[in-house]
Parts: structure tokens; C-alpha cells; sequence
């Protein structure tokens, strides 16, 4: 009783303290942090003029002002977690998830925890109060899919971009840039609209708001679903694409009964114990599930706000929830906030977006997420001696959730104290007289593959070669219906070699390869050397002879590896 009246106090004087910082604020125009602090907020560099084209509409405008004081008021202020060494994590497997241990790599103070634990509580208090009028910003009934890219990462989404077009799919496609330094007017203005396809950049949203924060790299994701203008969204990393349309994704099972579809990583969870504590968990709670991979997210913005707002505070202090959820273990970023938030929301008994409480209408819904049962399958080049994984497969989830359903798994029983998601049966069970037809497939077909591994999609990076990364062709027809690899050269090939448009990291990753040997600059390069304004000719002068080079090596590795002789070998 005194703890609860504890929290509770410790909540309202929370909330005074946060309606005097944003006074604070909205009187000076930015929040009074010293440079350490300013990790995630706050741009130090002037930012590019925006593409002309409109990408902003009067709900972005609405939504971000009003929800980012929300952030700013639950900003921590603890020393950031430090962890004294790498977690270690196992392989996942349903069968063992009880006997895993935890790991403990972090050290803590009390204050600090007390920090987080208050500044968490509150957030979550007011953005459940404030959800139902923070109308996220889309169109409805739209659906699309939406990348994030920028700098090195601009040309693997293209890769990936035309391998996604491959399918024959002609969903519009959203690629969120941090901001509009990362602006390429050839690949924004030329290449990517006949693509059905437009560059977004999140800073245009975010500086409707006094409170500037500046989001890059892990934390760009949460915040392209968030700002994106479709209602249901096909998250992708750069380096993912689908195998299969995904049209079909947006109307079958299990979107259509839980509108968020998520993905397992290979690993055990290395949450620490502080993060239980702090966002109000049971001990160990996360130890029943593999992680997430989050290359790949399927989500209804109507019908999951709540999860979605909170992994956006997560992602915005991920100095300080990346170590606290993972403590420097396999793959730490933003991964594991979506299913942490999902697991916090779904364990309030009191939110207003239950079904028990919820109005009739969608957008004050929340259903519970499919979690993919099907484990993620490494995809790489193996040798007499090792296995070199490059890539991992990524199960369609449709499959999976008709065997889970014939084995008796027909729903994902909400959160418990110990975990949200329930684990599938080791071996499916013969089907009864009343059991529903047999799955079309007796194994989950591939969906998504997630090339996560250098040289990940990147024809610069890619040293020629005479090997296959992928297996053999005979597995890849066996897998895919086509030689995979064969198409990812393909478009790499295409991405090097097409005239007329370069990309700003080629040519800087070239001019510090120059700086290193010593040599002097041919011409001077600016930070801002690409942006709106600069002729195309001049573009495409600049990096002639840097293309050139890629595509060479590139298509001597294509010739190398797709001739008779490999491909007689299997792809060795």
C-alpha cells in the first residue's frame, strides 16, 4: 500500500515537474541540454531545403506537436546504462524456452532506476490518456510499403526496391531519409517515381514542433511507420525484400485478425532485470520467446497506437532502452523495442483501447499481435569446413498460421506474468474428424529474405568473386522457383552500371580511400555537393569513373560466377 501511494506521488510530482520544463521549453524555443546529452535530439548542422514535392499534410502537422511533448516531458534523466560486457544468447528453441538462463551485465543505481521506473510510468499514463486524440497521420484504407534508407544505405534499398518490383507487386512505396542531407535529386526526382516510390524525410515532420529532436539510424524506423501515410504498412529494412507479393499479406490471415504480424531472431532475449522492473514486467518475462527480427514489420496504425507510440519513446532514448533491453548482446537497436512495447501494453488491465472498453470505432482498437512461430532460416555459402551465413529467410506467415491452427495453436493467449506469446507444439497433432483442412503446404514457404550480412546488398562493397553467396542454383530454384542470387546480381549489376545517377556515399567512401593513400583531391567535395539545385550533368559527371569501377568488378563477378562452369559446379 505505502509503495502504491509511493508510485502514485512520485507520478504527480512527475507530472508538475514535466509541465515546467515544457513552460521551460515553449518560453526558449529548446530543451537545455549540454552537448553529452544531445545524442538523439537537437540537429547541429544546418538542414537542406526540402523537395518541393508536398510530403506533409495536416495530420502529421497535428499529431507530431502534440505528441512530442510527451517525449520531451518523459525524457530520463539517469546515467545511461552501461553494460559491463557483451550478454550472451543462445540459439532459440521453443521446446527449451523454459530452461534459459538470464543474464545480468548491467549495474545500476537505485536513483537511476527510480529515474526511469517514474519517467516510464508517466509516459505511459499520458500517452494512454492523450491516444485517443493522437490520431497518427495516414489516409485510410491506404496500404504500402515503407523503407528506410539514406547515405551507404540508399543504393542496397534500390537493390532491394527491384527486387520487391520483381514480384509484381505495385504497392507505393514510402523511403524515409533522416533528413534532407541525405537528399539524392537523381535517385529522389528520376529514379524512384517511376518506381511508384518517393523520398520522405522525417526531419520535415519532426521540425513542425519547437521540441527538436533528431532522429538517425536505429531510431528512424518506428518513426517512418509512424509518419507514413498509409494505414497498414509493410515495414522493410533496406537490405530485405520480399520473394512473394505481398499484396496478399494485407488480406489474409493473420492480418486480418490481429493486424500486427511480427518476425523471431535467432536469439534468447538479454533484456536485463532493470528493464522488468522499470516498465512494470515480471521477472524473466521475455525468456519464453525468441527475439525479434525486425527486418520486416506488418502493422494496422489504426489498431496498434498504443504499442506503437511507446516503442517511439523507446527509440527516442534508445541510449538508453537499446542496453537496457539487450545489454550489448546479439543485434542491439531498435529490434527488441516493438515486442517489448507490445508486451508492456498488452499487460495493462486498464487500457482504453481494450475490447472491453473501446468504442465501436477501429481507431480506438488494439488486438494482439501474430508473432511467426517459424523460426528464421540462415541462408549463406558453405564450405567443407564452416557455413558462412549472408542472409536469413523469413517464413510467409500466412502458412504459419494455418499449421499453427491445425495443430491446435487457433490463438495467441494474452499476456501472462511470464510471457505475451504462446509457444507452438513441438509436433503437430493428427487432425481430428472436426479439425480444420489440411494446410496447403506442408512447411511454411519462404517470404522474406533479409540479406543482414556484408556485403549486404551493396554492389560497392562487393569485392569480386567467383563463389555464390547464397547456395546452390538447384537449392535457390528449390526454395524460391528462381535462381535468387542470379536476380540480386541482376539488379545490383543495374544499380552499378545505369548512366546517369551516382550516390554521395560511393564517392565519399572513394575520397577517404584517396585521403588515406595520401593522394591529393581532383576537385573540391562538399557535404552538400548532391543536394537540390546541382545539375544532373554535373551529378553524373562527378561519379562516372566511381561507377565505373562498381560496375565493373561487378559485372566480372556476375560473369565469374553465372558462367557454365559455375553454375555446373552448384555454386561452390
Amino acid at each position: 500500500m505505502r509503495q502504491d501511494l509511493g508510485r502514485k506521488a512520485g507520478i504527480l510530482l512527475l507530472a508538475l515537474l514535466a509541465s515546467i520544463s515544457l513552460f521551460y521549453i515553449y518560453s526558449h524555443g529548446s530543451w537545455p541540454y549540454s552537448p553529452s546529452e544531445r545524442s538523439v535530439l537537437s540537429s547541429s548542422h544546418s538542414i537542406a531545403p526540402a523537395p518541393e514535392q508536398p510530403l506533409l499534410d495536416t495530420s502529421q502537422e497535428a499529431f507530431w506537436p502534440s505528441f512530442s511533448e510527451l517525449l520531451a516531458a518523459a525524457r530520463p534523466q539517469a546515467s545511461i546504462p552501461n553494460p559491463r560486457s557483451h550478454a550472451y544468447a543462445l540459439r532459440y528453441q521453443w521446446d527449451d524456452s523454459a530452461t534459459w538462463p538470464e543474464d545480468q551485465e548491467i549495474d545500476m543505481s537505485h536513483e537511476d532506476l527510480e529515474d526511469l521506473q517514474l519517467k516510464h510510468a508517466w509516459f505511459v499514463e499520458n500517452m494512454m490518456a492523450r491516444a485517443p486524440a493522437l490520431r497518427l497521420p495516414y489516409t485510410n484504407d491506404t496500404r504500402g510499403i515503407v523503407f528506410t534508407a539514406g547515405g551507404r544505405f540508399l543504393p542496397i534499398m534500390l537493390v532491394s526496391l527491384l527486387m520487391l518490383r520483381d514480384t509484381g507487386t505495385t504497392l507505393p512505396v514510402e523511403v524515409f531519409m533522416s533528413s534532407a542531407d541525405e537528399y539524392e535529386p537523381a535517385i529522389c526526382d528520376e529514379v524512384l517515381p517511376p518506381l511508384n516510390a518517393r523520398c520522405v524525410f522525417v526531419s520535415d515532420v519532426t521540425e513542425t514542433s519547437k521540441l527538436r529532436f533528431r532522429y538517425t539510424k536505429y531510431q528512424l524506423k518506428i518513426f517512418a511507420i509512424l509518419f507514413s501515410s498509409f494505414e497498414s504498412v509493410l515495414f522493410l529494412d533496406a537490405d530485405d525484400f520480399p520473394v512473394r507479393q505481398p499484396d496478399e499479406l494485407f488480406v489474409s490471415e493473420p492480418f486480418l485478425s490481429h493486424r500486427m504480424v511480427l518476425w523471431p531472431d535467432y536469439w534468447t532475449s538479454t533484456a536485463s532485470s532493470q528493464y522488468y522492473s522499470i516498465a512494470g514486467l515480471a521477472p524473466a518475462a521475455f525468456l519464453s520467446t525468441p527475439t525479434m527480427e525486425a527486418g520486416q514489420i506488418l502493422v494496422s496504425k489504426a489498431h496498434h497506437i498504443p504499442a506503437l507510440l511507446l516503442a517511439a519513446y523507446y527509440n527516442t532514448y534508445g541510449e538508453f532502452y537499446y542496453p537496457l533491453l539487450t545489454q550489448d548482446g546479439p543485434g542491439q537497436g531498435d529490434k527488441d523495442t516493438f515486442l517489448a512495447a507490445v508486451r508492456v501494453i498488452n499487460n495493462l488491465t486498464n487500457s482504453p483501447f481494450s475490447s472491453s472498453s473501446s468504442s465501436s470505432s477501429s481507431s480506438l482498437e488494439t488486438k494482439e499481435p501474430y508473432f511467426v512461430h517459424t523460426l528464421p532460416e540462415p541462408l549463406g555459402h558453405p564450405s567443407d569446413y564452416t557455413f558462412q551465413g549472408y542472409a536469413m529467410i523469413q517464413s510467409h506467415p500466412s502458412d504459419d498460421f494455418c499449421l499453427n491452427h491445425h495443430a491446435g495453436n487457433t490463438t495467441q493467449p494474452a499476456s501472462t506474468a511470464s510471457s505475451l506469446l504462446a509457444s507452438p507444439s513441438s509436433s503437430p497433432s493428427l487432425p481430428s474428424p472436426s479439425s480444420p483442412p489440411a494446410c496447403k503446404f506442408p512447411d511454411p514457404r519462404p517470404f522474406f529474405l533479409h540479406c543482414d550480412r556484408p556485403p549486404k546488398l551493396d554492389p560497392y562493397s562487393l569485392e569480386q568473386r567467383d563463389w555464390r553467396m547464397y547456395g546452390s542454383a538447384a537449392d535457390s530454384e528449390r526454395r524460391f522457383g528462381r535462381d535468387i542470387e542470379k536476380a540480386v546480381y541482376e539488379k545490383m549489376k543495374w544499380v552499378a552500371c545505369e548512366p546517369g545517377f551516382g550516390f554521395s556515399a560511393w564517392e565519399d567512401e572513394d575520397e577517404k580511400h584517396k585521403d588515406d593513400k595520401g593522394e591529393r583531391r581532383g576537385r573540391a567535395v562538399t557535404a552538400n555537393s548532391s543536394k537540390r539545385g546541382q545539375g544532373q550533368a554535373q551529378e553524373s559527371g562527378k561519379r562516372s569513373g566511381n561507377k565505373t569501377e562498381t560496375c565493373n568488378r561487378i559485372s566480372r563477378s556476375y560473369d565469374l560466377i553465372f558462367g557454365s562452369k559455375t553454375e555446373k559446379d552448384g555454386g561452390k
